[in-house]
């Protein structure tokens, strides 16, 4: 097996290099995540002299689901069940936070989609490439290094070993 070495490399990784934002990105994150009450705070990678302030967009979009929702009752209560709050997944945002100026900030904007074959489970979609005055968050942000594995390199190693064992995460 050790002649096949060179084939399971993911050789595209070792010879990309990292961008000057790449590396500000790194800094950011690396410098700005703490540990609070169990769980890892990580900070966004904001650039430099970003202008938020999509309040109205997102104030809107949320009068539009919130009306969507009073009109379709199954439709909040599956709603409702995605967002998985009895389990923490999503958390009310503390009274004293919610006139903070917290700086910069961006307001992200959300809606349902409903797939035909799982009516059942709605899928809340957080759109963070609504422009707002020509911006997105998207834009706002530094991408960050691709940290994802080569999918060409994952598959040729499936062929190194007899067994392979695939798992996901709920």
């Amino acid at each position: 097996m050790r002649m096949y070495g060179a084939e399971f490399t993911d050789a595209q990784l070792l010879d990309q290099g990292v961008s000057v934002y790449e590396t500000e990105a790194i800094a950011i994150v690396e410098s700005g995540t703490i540990f609070v009450g169990g769980h890892f705070v990580v900070p966004l990678s904001w650039k430099r002299g970003v202008n938020t302030g999509n309040y109205s967009s997102a104030l809107s979009r949320l009068n539009s689901l919130k009306q969507h929702l009073i009109n379709d009752e199954a439709l909040r209560f599956r709603y409702a069940q995605t967002m998985k709050i009895e389990k923490g997944y999503a958390v009310p945002v503390p009274g004293e936070q919610l006139h903070c100026d917290f700086h910069p900030r961006s307001y992200l904007l959300r809606h349902a989609v409903l797939n035909p074959k799982k009516p059942e489970k709605p899928r809340i979609v957080l759109d963070c490439a609504a422009k707002h005055k020509g911006q997105s968050l998207n834009d706002m942000l530094y991408q960050g290094p691709d940290t994802t594995a080569n999918l060409v390199g994952i598959l040729l190693r499936f062929r190194k070993e007899l067994v392979a064992v695939i798992a996901d995460i709920e």
